[in-house]
């Protein structure tokens, strides 16, 4: 290389009249100089370079130049790479044409700046460039299509070539105030981090016009993304920047992200569906416009937007809007609602963009038309609608069937469109008229819209058995109480957990006086009511039994020896005023005792024999005969002894014995005194004996 202020080729010789171009290469702080001078060329040409090629934005940029007049005012003009002014000055030179200007430089944009030095005197001119490092890319812009799967997408316009290699893209989770240039040896090579030890996702290589980079992998949340440009060579690397985007500025409520209408019929307008979206970004943004794209975007429309578009949204605040979905044709339709909004980094007409994408399924209209059921209370009844689309039967279609708003099954459609659900339950519903208590739907398919019929119910009371409960009495006394039994009751319930209130009035014709037979026991609603149920009636029967007659053996005795005595009985428990000769015949009474039985106590016992009596049964108890001891004679024999002699031996003798008993059953010795003595005159006395030790 050459020195500053020499150049390639020796100028021509004095006083020629050519025009010379001279064109110096420099790397850092050297001259790229052209001279165009017609007229006598009395000196080297003029040169100026800078102390640096590359600066950042703030740096002292110091010019020095030779080869112009001594004590010359010299013009210093900077432009930019769009011919931009961006510094104008002058220097003197000093008494061998040497100059030194200084000036800060303020700004900074892509690509090369120019420095052209002009003597007012001498009209020598001399140029020079230098090239700061790379800025970051404005008007950095995404597109959050995450909730359709593609992610997002970031695009920016191209900084000016000569000044970036590539670019290299940041995500974060929160925000960064700024990413701090890195002026180092750049590298478009990744991995990479920058200077904030952020790991870049990304390098996407320089080209012209708009850049992208699809992040496909974002997560879902909130998410920030910068942009660095990076220069490769000394002195250049990677810039700061000042263009976060961050998702949050257009963040979807729970809902909102996406929405899928179903099916619609198509050529109708579905309900609305409302979206919220949040800015959470930490800055004011301005909504800027709705648009709508995808393969169908005409079957979509957004109303109600607010606030309008063109309002700025403070942070915290939201702009809500909703959407319906006219499919335009049968089958899947799809769209995109792009909500735009721009944040204070971006240019007009640049913004943001949030993707809520859409769905909606187009579908032919369809008719349910249910028919009118009745059933009793308690039990079931039969249900039929018809699905129709076009005048026609749907067949294979599922129909849900509902009584009073509850879900009693469901049934398909035949060939001709009519679904039959039999024996669906009545359980819970109270009697009565109801308009639409019976409803049928159709959930609508992929084919067929939603439809639904409703029409009249009607619940008539359920019969309940009233049965007169069966009763027993004995003939003469008083009925008893009637009462009924009541069966039938439906749906689990019992007397006590039902509407029925009050009771029966049951009667019969039989009285206390009614002989012994069957009666009949009827009974009639009496103070029953219900709303439920109605009431039918059945018979029982009041059993009138004999009452019973006691027939009593009366009690006998007899001496041992003797023959029984007749034996009789007493009948007693005669009712309703009845005399005994209602009893006809003789009981059949017989005893144990014979005429040789032994003293003591025999039992009588009495049977039915022809004893008969219509209103009456005879019970029996029970009688004794009572065996008495016979009486034996002790009767003294005579005696006689001559007066002045002792008493002779008394004795006796015994008689009285039945049954052919001998004298030796008797045991001891009857005792025999008499009033004689030894001293008693001639003359009868007494004997007399007592029991003594007789025993028998």
């Amino acid at each position: 290389m050459y020195p500053p202020g020499r150049g390639l080729y020796p100028l021509p010789p004095e006083n020629t009249r050519k025009v010379w171009k001279r064109l110096v290469i420099l790397g850092v702080g050297f001259v790229l100089l052209a001279q165009t001078y017609a007229g006598p060329i009395a000196a080297l040409a003029a040169t100026i370079q800078t102390d640096l090629f590359v600066y950042q934005n703030g740096d002292t940029v110091t010019v020095t130049g030779d080869g112009f007049g001594a004590a010359e005012v010299v013009d210093l003009v900077t432009t930019d790479p769009a011919a931009t002014v961006v510094n104008h000055g002058s220097a003197t030179t000093d008494g061998v044409g040497k100059l030194t200007y200084q000036f800060t430089l303020t700004t900074t944009v892509p690509g090369l700046y120019d420095v052209k030095a002009t003597g007012q005197t001498s009209g020598l001119t001399a140029s020079t460039q230098f090239d700061p490092p790379p800025t970051p890319p404005t008007n950095l812009r995404y597109r959050d299509d995450r909730s359709s799967g593609t992610g997002v997408t970031l695009s920016w316009p191209s900084v000016g070539q000569q000044s970036v290699d590539c670019y290299f893209v940041y995500r974060s989770n929160s925000s960064m105030a700024t990413l701090s240039s890195n002026t180092t040896v750049g590298s478009c090579a990744m991995p990479h981090t920058n200077i904030n030890s952020l790991a870049a996702i990304a390098e996407v290589a320089q080209a012209s016009g708009t850049l992208q980079y699809v992040d496909s992998a974002a997560p879902a949340g909130s998410i920030f993304y910068y942009v660095t440009a990076e220069k490769v060579g000394n002195n250049q690397g990677e810039s700061g920047q000042s263009n976060q985007v961050a998702t949050t500025s257009l963040n979807p409520s729970s809902g909102s992200a996406s929405h899928d209408f179903g099916n619609v019929t198509v050529g109708t307008t579905s309900s609305f569906t409302s979206a919220r979206y949040n800015n959470n970004s930490g800055a004011a943004i301005t909504l800027r416009a709705f648009a709508i794209s995808g393969a169908n975007p005409g079957d979509f429309a957004v109303a109600n937007v607010s606030p309008a578009v063109g309002t700025s949204i403070a942070n915290g605040g939201a702009v809500t809007f909703t959407v319906t979905f006219t499919p335009g044709a049968l089958g899947a339709r799809s769209g995109s609602v792009e909500v735009n909004a721009q944040d204070a980094n971006q240019s007009s007409g640049v913004f943001n963009t949030h993707v809520m994408p859409v769905v909606g399924n187009g579908v032919s209209a369809s008719g349910l038309s249910a028919q009118s059921a009745s059933g009793a209370y308690g039990g079931t009844v039969s249900l039929q609608a018809t699905l129709t689309s076009g005048g026609s039967g749907v067949s294979g279609k599922p129909i849900q069937f509902s009584l009073n708003g509850n879900s009693v099954g469901s049934a398909t459609t035949n060939s001709s469109g009519v679904a039959t659900l039999s024996s669906a339950s009545l359980a819970g519903i109270n009697v009565g008229n109801y308009l639409a208590g019976v409803s049928a739907a159709f959930p609508g398919d992929s084919s067929y819209a939603t439809s639904s019929g409703a029409t009249s119910l009607t619940v008539t009371p359920a019969s309940l058995n009233v049965t007169a409960n069966d009763m027993t009495r004995q003939y003469g006394i008083a009925n008893p109480a009637l009462d009924a039994t009541i069966t039938g009751f439906k749906n689990g319930e019992t007397l006590g957990t039902s509407d029925v209130t009050g009771s029966a009035s049951c009667t019969t014709t039989a009285n206390s006086g009614s002989l012994v037979g069957n009666y009949t026991i009827t009974c009639t609603a009496g103070s029953l009511t219900s709303h439920n149920y109605t009431f039918m009636f059945a018979p029982g029967t009041l059993h009138v039994t004999q009452a019973v007659l006691t027939v009593t053996a009366d009690a006998k005795s007899k001496i041992y020896g003797a023959g029984n005595p007749a034996l009789t009985y007493t009948i007693t428990g005669f009712v309703n005023g009845d005399p005994a000769s209602i009893v006809s015949g003789t009981a059949n009474c017989a005893t144990t005792a014979t005429i040789v039985s032994g003293v003591g106590g025999y039992p009588i016992t009495c049977t039915q024999g022809t004893l008969a009596a219509t209103n009456y049964a005879f019970s029996f108890v029970g009688g004794t005969v009572t065996v008495t001891q016979a009486t034996l004679t002790v009767t003294a024999d005579p005696q006689s002894r001559v007066y002045g002699a002792g008493n002779p031996a008394l004795t006796y003798i015994i008689t009285g014995f039945v049954n052919g008993d001998a004298a030796s059953v008797v045991s001891g010795t009857a005792n025999c005194s008499t009033t004689a003595t030894l001293l008693s005159g001639v003359g009868g006395y007494s004997i007399t004996c007592t029991q003594g030790t007789l025993s028998a």
